[in-house]
C-alpha cells in the first residue's frame, strides 16, 4: 500500500483528548522507531528512555503475541504499584498514556479507541501548519516532519514482510595476519559480527523498527565522525559496512587496527547502555546469547590477541 499524509494537526488534537482523561499524568505519541511525534509527559521522565522503552515494549509484545498465534496486538497494559501504561497503535504510530492507578480504565480504553479511529480517519489529510498554531503546551514536532509531510502506513506491516538482519557465516577458527592491514581487516569483520549479534538479538525480540531506532540514537556519531561519516543505517536495522569499510581505508594500515578499536569500541559500548538502561543488561545479554556464543566460538581466540575482548562490554560476554 501506498505511504500516505497524515495531517499532523490531528495528532494535536488526539493528544489534548488523552490529557483529557481524569487520572492521566501524561501522553505522548511516538512513530516505530520511539521518536517522539508530540508529548506531554512531566518533566521528571527521562524522555528519551521513555521513547525507546515504548517503542521496544510495543514491539516485543507484539512478536510475542504472534508467536503464542493470538491475532494482532490491540494494545498493550502495564499496571505498577503507582499507576499505568498504556500503549496503543494505529496508522503505525504509538499513542502511550501514562495513567494515576485509580484512573478509570474502561474510559480510558474507549479514549484510546476513538484515538485510534481519529489517526485512521486522518490518512490522506494534507498538513498545512505546523502543529504548535493548533495546540498550546504541546511540544512540536521536528522541522523536518513538518516540512515534509508526515508519512506513514495505513496498515502497519506484518512482522515477516519487515526483513531481519543476518548474521554472516562465522568460521570455527581464524588466523591471524601478520601485516598491519590483514590485522585491521580481521577485527573489522569480528566488530562487525559483534555489532550484527546485538542487531539481529534485539530485533528478533522486539522488532526491526525499535531496533533501528535505538541504533540512532546510541550512534557516536560525533565522537566517532570520522569513521561514520556518510554511513546509512539500513532499512533491516544494520550499518552500510561497505562505506565503513571505505573510510577506515582512508587511515594509514599502521594506525588503522588501534582506529577500528577505539571506534568500533565506542560505538558497540553506546549500543550495549542504550539497550541496558531501557530493557536491563540480563536481558539484552539473553535476545544476543546465541549469536554472541557463535561469534565467541570462532573468534575468541583472534579477539584476545587483536585485543577486542577488552573493547567489548562485558554485559553481552
Amino acid at each position: 500500500m501506498d505511504d500516505e499524509a497524515l495531517n499532523i494537526d490531528i495528532l494535536g488534537e488526539v493528544l489534548t483528548s488523552l490529557s483529557s482523561n481524569q487520572g492521566v499524568l501524561g501522553c505522548l505519541i511516538t512513530d516505530e522507531e520511539g521518536n517522539s511525534m508530540v508529548s506531554r509527559i512531566p518533566s521528571d521522565i527521562n524522555k528519551s528512555i521513555c521513547e525507546s522503552a515504548i517503542a521496544t515494549l510495543y514491539g516485543s509484545s507484539e512478536r510475542a503475541i504472534n508467536w503464542a498465534n493470538q491475532g494482532d496486538l490491540m494494545s498493550v497494559m502495564v499496571e505498577a504499584s503507582s499507576g499505568n501504561l498504556l500503549i496503543a497503535n494505529a496508522s503505525g504510530l504509538n499513542f502511550v498514556v501514562i495513567a494515576q492507578r485509580d484512573v478509570n480504565l474502561g474510559l480510558l480504553r474507549v479514549s484510546m479507541k476513538r484515538a485510534s479511529e481519529s489517526i485512521r480517519g486522518g490518512v490522506g489529510s494534507k498538513t498545512t501548519r505546523p502543529m504548535q498554531a493548533s495546540v498550546q503546551g504541546v511540544e512540536a514536532p521536528k522541522p523536518k516532519i513538518a516540512e515534509a509531510r508526515l508519512k506513514i502506513k495505513e496498515v502497519r506491516p506484518k512482522m515477516e514482510e519487515i526483513p531481519l538482519p543476518v548474521l554472516p557465516d562465522i568460521p570455527v577458527s581464524v588466523e591471524i595476519p601478520d601485516d598491519s592491514a590483514g590485522r585491521a581487516d580481521l577485527a573489522f569483520e569480528i566488530y562487525k559480527v559483534v555489532f550484527l549479534s546485538l542487531s539481529v538479538g534485539a530485533a528478533r525480540v522486539s522488532g526491526v523498527a525499535p531496533t533501528r531506532g535505538m541504533i540512532k540514537r546510541c550512534l557516536s556519531r560525533v565522537r566517532c565522525h570520522d569513521l561514520l561519516e556518510g554511513v546509512a543505517i539500513q532499512r533491516d536495522a544494520t550499518l552500510d559496512f561497505k562505506k565503513l569499510k571505505e573510510n577506515l581505508e582512508r587511515i594509514p594500515p599502521k594506525d588503522r587496527e588501534r582506529a577500528i578499536k577505539e571506534k568500533f569500541g565506542e560505538i558497540i559500548s553506546s549500543l550495549v547502555d542504550g539497550y541496558g538502561s531501557v530493557m536491563g543488561y540480563a536481558p539484552l545479554k539473553g535476545m544476543t546469547m546465541k549469536e554472541m556464543g557463535l561469534v565467541l566460538k570462532g573468534y575468541k581466540e583472534a579477539m584476545d590477541e587483536l585485543g577486542i575482548m577488552n573493547t567489548i562490554p562485558l554485559e553481552i560476554l
